[in-house]
């Protein structure tokens, strides 16, 4: 019948709001994540508060928008650790750190180890 067919579409979970443009920012993100990305800015860009961004970012990808920054820098910084010679100081800065011993520590935290000891590893 027309009814239950009614009920049973409201009872489909709904997209989240802002779906597409959170999973095209995101994706902006993850392949630039040496740009200088922000909470504040990221929610200008999409028209929200900064508190509705996270909740919304959090609740449509089960990370917080900047945890997902980091895992993105650190992931650039750990490919360019195997397949580069560059220094840690280059590779920290092409990844978006301004501070070498603040990307070591968030590397450490992150990975386990030290970016030397997991070039020494790879």
């Amino acid at each position: 019948s027309l009814v239950l067919k009614l009920r049973q579409d409201s009872a489909k979970p709904q997209p989240e709001p802002h779906a597409t443009e959170l999973t095209l920012l995101r994706n902006r993100m993850l392949d630039n994540p040496q740009l200088d990305w922000n909470v504040a800015e990221m929610a200008k860009e999409l028209h929200l508060s900064t508190g509705h961004f996270q909740l919304l970012y959090k609740r449509t990808f089960g990370v917080t928008c900047m945890d997902d920054c980091i895992a993105g820098r650190l992931q650039m910084a750990k490919e360019r650790l195997i397949y580069t010679s560059n220094t840690v100081l280059e590779i920290s800065e092409s990844c978006g750190y301004h501070n070498v011993e603040h990307f070591c520590r968030q590397f450490r935290k992150y990975v386990g180890c030290s970016p030397g000891a997991f070039r020494r590893k790879g």
